[in-house]
């Protein structure tokens, strides 16, 4: 009876483990969210700047569509560049980088000499109209 019991167990510890192992391999590693973007922003898709690409000018090879993590990297430095900028209009009261949070603003990604840039569009609301 001994043996009968310690078996019972080692078959019960054998069949957890084996259950415990095959969950393990199941499991789904949520990756964590994309940055959030700023509520007055807007990120255009490669099809709906392309449609616009007549108002941009310049030399546009190209459309691509940026994402969140690519704009969450332009806001992080943008204040740092306008306060380095020698342009005197950005200097004027508030200096433009404390205004910046409240701009409405349009992310469009644009192909220029093979590099992908993203040409960001800052504008007041004027009459609660964007």
């Amino acid at each position: 009876m001994g043996h009968r019991f310690i078996s019972m167990i080692l078959l019960l510890t054998l069949a957890l483990t084996f259950s415990i192992s095959i969950s393990a391999c199941t499991l789904v590693i949520t990756p964590p969210p994309p940055p959030a973007l700023n509520p007055n922003a807007v990120i255009f898709t490669a099809a709906q700047t392309k449609a616009n690409i007549d108002v941009l000018g310049g030399n546009i090879e190209d459309t691509w569509t940026p994402n969140a993590a690519d704009v969450a990297k332009l806001e992080a430095a943008l204040p740092a560049y306008l306060q380095a900028t020698p342009n005197e209009r950005f200097r004027s009261d508030p200096p433009i980088w404390e205004r910046v949070p409240n701009t409405m603003r349009q992310y469009l990604g644009i192909v220029e000499n093979g590099n992908e840039i993203i040409y960001a569009n800052f504008f007041c609301a004027v009459n609660d109209k964007d």
